[in-house]
């Protein structure tokens, strides 16, 4: 361990007027003179006696090399972000962490001598590109510290994943957005960051309103013109509309490295069958509309890209139909299994999401494309209900998989219903295992658990991330067919058949519930060991980070008692049972998402979160049980719950229209 002075002046030594190169300088300089209180003083001079001497090429890798000695320190980057990823390397050598957002997630050493771990580093990334996705208005709040942290534990790429609807679930409001566009690009930029924008926003360019007076533009389904998805990639007319409304959109919105102009967020069937588009299937339709969209960005801002959303229905291939230079693929596996890593054995991954990611990246690649993209869910709280599963091991299986299957960014989105009440270990390690796949989980997991809980309690906080883990592994564990992503037309149609989700095993065979039942036996002793790794914690230090992860626990046990009371429910109705027999495990499972309820109002701390996080719950979990136990009623009663719980659903979502504009 090498020890440096900081008790004289230090002075850095940065000759380059570029925003990223000052802001390597700038957090240097700010950091340093926080840990040490020395004057640490920034110039292009070097004749001081004790410098740090900053430089940089401009290659496209954002690697690094730095060595320290006692009175020399040198930074030097592949490029300007890969000086500044020399400057928080070394930083964290020092014992600086980022752990979450502003400033109550920062853990800095304190004195005039820094004792360094290392007193060198020469490294490269194997992903070029780690993303963080900011897709809620609970985030886009704070953007700020979003980007300050994201820079500081070495992504490289921010996305701003937005919707234009009434109602956010699970995207930042386009409005809030809008209002602090250029902010958010400046600062991006200052700190070396590539910038990506948009969402869920295609049919949007081809308006619903058209239908009445050209109904050609839209989509066939059972011989019959429709507006409800997409539209007909085979009318010129709508080709036409939909590249003029896109160069008004990037117009409005310009300054972005990439774009995403995605079909609609449907499991399948929102694709054209007019007898032109028949024979193309969903991905062809898609990669069509991106082509039409791609060609209108190329004239208006040479050099940026657009997405093509491989998702649900679009993750086969798009045959005969190629993609333009300027398009990327966007591998978005949502319905995979995280259970285990890519690469590993699974029989929901195989095949469809290891091979398939791997025959698409390919096909982009010989097709001439921009270099393929990865949208990965570690921290969705939507599909995760709330809570975000702790994913080490599956983590660095996909992202070995994913660097030598041809990705060039990896994305992880950030989304959900609520801010964080403690420190992330999938959105931190993330980072890290991208940047090298290769390395060791064991020093990186004492590595955040002891910034997060203190080394006292580092064994406590590993053990217990551990038992998580392995609890967690029985509802994220699925099988092919027992789950998937579905959604009812208006409100109505959501109640008659609710919506539901990857993990909501709605569709499994009574052998395999049985199977599930048998697993989560094991579920009562699991929460109890992690509790106990907690509370054993807690005794030796009571610090505030533990105290915060005692409160999401709750919730983490809460979460995962109803979905064991939802397969013990799915199970008896699959069994037979019904009326008073089926009655306790409604209740049971009823109580158990009562359990959640509370949660939400007793630990949320604005109202937007609350009803956010209720209404969440109240679409995923409350309306599937009510449709049970709907079923269980004489029609008058059934007829009556109908219409209570239509109007429920009406004022619920009613009520979330305008959370965080």
């Amino acid at each position: 361990m090498n020890a440096i002075d900081f008790s004289e002046q230090w002075t850095i030594v940065q000759p380059y007027t570029d925003p990223v190169s000052r802001c390597a300088a700038d957090e240097l300089s700010f950091f340093l003179r926080e840990m040490t209180g020395s004057e640490i003083v920034v110039s292009n001079l070097t004749n001081a006696v004790r410098i740090i001497v900053l430089s940089h090429d401009d290659s496209a890798s954002d690697g690094f090399y730095w060595r320290a000695g006692g009175t020399r320190i040198e930074l030097y980057g592949d490029s300007p972000k890969g000086l500044l990823n020399a400057v928080y390397d070394f930083l964290e050598s020092a014992g600086c962490r980022w752990m979450l957002p502003g400033s109550a997630g920062e853990r800095l050493p304190e004195g005039k001598t820094v004792a360094l771990k290392r007193d060198s580093a020469n490294e490269k990334p194997v992903l070029p590109g780690r993303c963080l996705v900011l897709g809620h208005g609970v985030f886009m709040k704070d953007w700020g510290e979003w980007i300050h942290w994201a820079a500081r534990n070495k992504y490289n790429t921010v996305f701003f994943h937005v919707i234009d609807s009434p109602i956010a679930l699970g995207a930042i409001p386009l409005d809030m957005y809008r209002r602090s566009r250029l902010d958010v690009s400046n600062l991006a930029r200052r700190f070396g960051m590539t910038v990506e924008f948009g969402g869920h926003g295609l049919s949007a360019l081809v308006p619903r309103k058209r239908f009445a007076v050209e109904p050609e533009l839209f989509r066939m389904a059972e011989g019959k013109r429709t507006p409800d998805y997409n539209f007909c990639t085979s009318s010129s007319r709508a080709l036409e509309v939909l590249r003029e409304n896109a160069k008004r959109w990037f117009l409005t919105y310009p300054g972005a490295d990439v774009y995403h102009l995605w079909p609609d967020d449907i499991p399948g069937g929102g694709w054209c069958s007019c007898p032109e588009c028949r024979d193309l299937g969903p991905s062809a339709q898609a990669l069509r509309a991106a082509n039409a969209v791609a060609e209108v960005l190329a004239e208006v801002m040479p050099g940026a890209q657009l997405s093509f959303l491989a998702y649900h229905d679009t993750e086969g291939s798009p045959g005969t139909v190629k993609p333009r230079k300027n398009v990327c693929l966007l591998w978005a596996p949502r319905k995979r299994c995280y259970a285990h890593g890519l690469g590993t054995p699974c029989p929901v991954n195989d095949g469809a999401y290891d091979r398939g990611f791997a025959a698409a990246a390919s096909f982009f690649a010989g097709s001439g494309a921009a270099p393929a993209r990865v949208f990965e869910y570690y921290q969705d709280a939507v599909l995760f209900k709330s809570v975000v599963p702790p994913m080490p091991a599956t983590i660095k299986a996909d992202l070995a998989f994913y660097a030598a299957s041809g990705a060039h960014t990896v994305q992880v989105l950030a989304t959900g219903d609520r801010a964080y009440l403690t420190a992330q270990l999938n959105a931190w390690i993330f980072p890290r295992l991208a940047w090298n796949p290769g390395q060791d989980l064991g020093p990186l997991l004492d590595e955040f658990c002891s910034a997060w809980f203190g080394e006292a309690n580092s064994a406590l906080a590993l053990e217990y991330y551990g038992i998580l883990e392995k609890a967690f592994a029985l509802a994220l564990d699925t099988a092919p067919g027992e789950s998937g992503p579905s959604a009812g037309k208006g409100t109505v149609g959501m109640v008659a058949e609710p919506p539901s989700d990857m993990g909501d095993p709605v569709g499994a065979s009574a052998a395999r519930l049985e199977e599930k039942s048998r697993a989560f036996e094991a579920l009562p002793a699991l929460l109890e060991a992690a509790l106990q790794a907690l509370d054993r914690a807690a005794d030796r230090e009571a610090t505030e980070a533990l105290v915060r992860e005692r409160d999401e626990f709750d919730l983490v046990a809460a979460r995962l008692q109803f979905e064991r009371a939802r397969i013990e429910l799915y199970r008896a109705v699959a069994e037979g049972k019904s009326g008073s027999g089926l009655r306790p495990f409604i209740l049971n499972a009823r109580g158990a998402l009562k359990d959640e309820y509370l949660w939400g109002r007793t630990h949320l701390g604005t109202w937007q979160e609350r009803r956010n996080f209720a209404f969440l719950h109240f679409l995923f979990d409350e309306l599937g049980l009510e449709a049970i136990d709907r079923g269980t009623s004489t029609r008058p009663v059934r007829t009556a719950r109908m219409a209570g719980t239509v109007w429920s659903l009406f004022l619920r979502s009613e009520g979330i229209r305008k959370l965080y504009r």
